[in-house]
């Protein structure tokens, strides 16, 4: 790299100080391509576990809206807040061919749903009862034992080394799996987009570097 770039070129661009040593400059931005997403999520066992996902093409930051409110105090208007809503993120991935983030949905929707992403032979009409058993079946929403499927989403991202950012989204939900269209002209990876939502998120830098091989 440095034969590429040049000593002083290459410290910048691994956040060193350009007359070297071990400073760190900690006025350099952020980059945006540097980071791995994990999901920390049930499994088999009952208990949690993260996976890694390096599939990840593109992952939105979370975003606050606080609620403000405009209010009379005798004679001049004041303005309060009343409540701060997070918003949506959305994460697209690659589609692989083994089938494993395929599953990984299906595992999620059949932790809250019976039927998940299939339907039973029996399930022919959902809007017919042609047997008895069919009004008393357990199609639909189910009360989990665990309320969250998702622990939490961690966004790694990392510009130096041996320290890292982390972004964690807690208890969150998918609100909307889509799935890519279609096409003979477009030659481009099929992608699954993933929107989230979540009761709150942190951000915070550690030392070391980011995980690389977090596997379920």
């Amino acid at each position: 790299m440095s034969k590429f770039l040049g000593d002083h070129a290459t410290r910048v661009y691994f956040g060193e100080s350009p007359q070297g040593g071990d400073q760190v400059q900690s006025l350099l931005p952020r980059h945006k391509f540097n980071y791995q997403v994990t999901f920390t999520h049930l499994d088999s066992t009952g208990g949690y576990t993260s996976t890694l996902f390096e599939t990840a093409t593109s992952v939105q930051m979370p975003s606050v809206a606080f609620r403000t409110n405009t209010l009379n105090a005798y004679n001049r208007r004041v303005t309060i807040q009343t409540g701060v809503d997070y918003q949506p993120i959305s994460i697209r991935l690659l589609e692989d061919r083994d089938g494993r983030l395929e599953n990984f949905i299906r595992k999620y929707s059949l932790h809250y749903y019976n039927e998940g992403f299939t339907v039973k032979a029996i399930d022919k009409n959902l809007n017919s009862f042609e047997f008895p058993g069919d009004i008393s079946s357990n199609r639909g929403y189910k009360l989990p034992f665990d309320k969250h499927f998702f622990e939490k989403v961690e966004i790694f991202r990392q510009d130096i080394a041996d320290e890292h950012n982390v972004v964690t989204i807690y208890e969150p939900f998918i609100g909307s799996v889509d799935h890519d269209q279609l096409e003979y002209s477009n030659s481009d990876f099929v992608q699954y987009n993933l929107s989230l939502q979540y009761s709150g998120y942190n951000i915070e830098t550690r030392s070391g570097n980011m995980p690389t091989s977090i596997s379920s």
